[in-house]
C-alpha cells in the first residue's frame, strides 16, 4: 500500500506517514552490511492510471 493510500486510508498527513515509515526502515536496516555491495539496482515502475509505484531493488545489475 502507498504512503499515499495510507495516509488517505486513516486520515493523516502524508508526512507524518513518511516520517513513520523513514524511522521503520532506519530501526530495520540499522545494522544491515553494505561491504560487500558493489552495486544496486533500482526499478521504479508505474502501473496505469494508479498513482502508486513499484520499486525493485536488485544487487545483481544483470
Amino acid at each position: 500500500m502507498s504512503i499515499r493510500s495510507i495516509a488517505i486510508k486513516y486520515h493523516l498527513r502524508w508526512e507524518l506517514v513518511k516520517e513513520i515509515e523513514k524511522r521503520s526502515l532506519e530501526r530495520k536496516y540499522a545494522r544491515v552490511s553494505a561491504a560487500h555491495v558493489r552495486q544496486i539496482g533500482i526499478d521504479e515502475i508505474h502501473i496505469g492510471q494508479n498513482p502508486d509505484r513499484i520499486f525493485r531493488f536488485s544487487d545483481d545489475c544483470s
